[in-house]
């Protein structure tokens, strides 16, 4: 069967261990926490020494884990193989291999657990052998999160670990981080070494301890284009050029203000709808919807049309695709004077 991540941790996390999980996706930290997860509820630390056994796929083969699987724990009730870059196995889609998978499958041993770890990889669901692992194993692909997925990852985690964190510090440790998860939780680490359990996780402890300027990041300057704050926005723009920043960061600019209008256009359209329906279908959190409100008050959704095709011809004109070549400088500060213009 095939599960996502949240499927797992909420699901299946209550039923019996399977013998055989099969982990792959681009987002590493989720098959590694239910790597974790798994070898917790099968070993206790002493048993772990002599049952918990984990290969890289390009220094064994099938035989012999197949091997290892079919004997018995040391003074344990489990053993745990692990097999990690498994996409490194010899012959990973010959025949050979479905064939002695399957059998092994038919009567797999009861006290053996085997996990299959596929990071950076993507099935190919014509195989032969991920269809044997969906029909006789549990499957988990892990998803690279989207904006919004990672910015609840960011607000939960921080409630996981008895935190409040702020708004626009959840963006900055976005902005600066990404969806790679792995890096927001080491970012977390450093923060918790720092910041007393029950306190808010400000925009200024993002600043010192992961490294962002607070003033000149993006979030700030999407805070003074809502409000229209234009001597602010200008003051950004001026501080950004300066900077001599690549090309690459004034798309991400453009994208990034694109995505914004283009969700407040959905704001506006939805607007009357309940604000847990509201974000559902805006894909933000709650805690995040009153930015669009303030965003609406200022931006008619004529005006917000019209801002969306604002950035589309910043886009094309940065990429010189239809139009003459333009510094960056003067893309990004004729369309900030188009976005807040009446």
């Amino acid at each position: 069967m095939r599960y996502t991540p949240d499927i797992f941790f909420k699901k299946l996390i209550q039923q019996p261990l399977a013998p055989m999980y099969c982990l792959y996706g681009e987002e590493e930290y989720y098959l590694q926490k239910i790597t974790q997860y798994i070898i917790s509820r099968a070993l206790s630390t002493q048993e772990k020494t002599l049952n918990l056994t984990t290969w890289y796929g390009k220094e064994t083969n099938l035989p012999q884990i197949l091997t290892q699987a079919r004997r018995y724990p040391l003074m344990a009730s489990k053993q745990v193989i692990i097999i990690q870059q498994a996409q490194s196995l010899p012959a990973l889609y010959s025949d050979i291999t479905h064939q002695m998978l399957k059998k092994y499958l038919e009567q797999p041993l009861a006290t053996s657990i085997l996990i299959w770890l596929y990071p950076q990889f993507s099935f190919d669901s014509k195989k032969k052998i991920f269809q044997l692992f969906t029909q006789k194993s549990i499957v988990i692909e892990s998803k690279l999160l989207k904006e919004y997925q990672t910015q609840n990852f960011i607000l939960q985690y921080a409630q996981e670990h008895q935190y409040t964190i702020t708004k626009e510090a959840v963006v900055m440790l976005y902005m600066r981080l990404g969806n790679d998860l792995q890096k927001i939780v080491r970012a977390f680490e450093k923060l918790f070494l720092q910041i007393p359990p029950q306190k808010i996780i400000q925009a200024d402890h993002i600043t010192t301890y992961v490294g962002m300027h607070k003033t000149y990041n993006i979030f700030e300057l999407q805070r003074f284009l809502v409000r229209k704050e234009k001597k602010q926005v200008y003051t950004w723009i001026h501080y950004y050029i300066a900077k001599k920043e690549s090309k690459a960061q004034v798309i991400t600019i453009i994208v990034y203000f694109f995505q914004f209008f283009s969700k407040l256009w959905l704001y506006h359209q939805h607007k009357n709808e309940c604000p847990t329906q509201l974000a559902k279908i805006l894909q933000i959190h709650p805690y995040f919807l009153d930015e669009y409100f303030l965003g609406a008050q200022h931006y008619s959704l004529e005006k917000t049309m019209e801002n969306i095709q604002h950035l589309h011809t910043a886009d094309l004109q940065i990429k010189n695709i239809g139009y003459p070549s333009m510094t960056e400088d003067y893309i990004l500060e004729t369309l900030f004077f188009q976005l807040m213009s009446s």
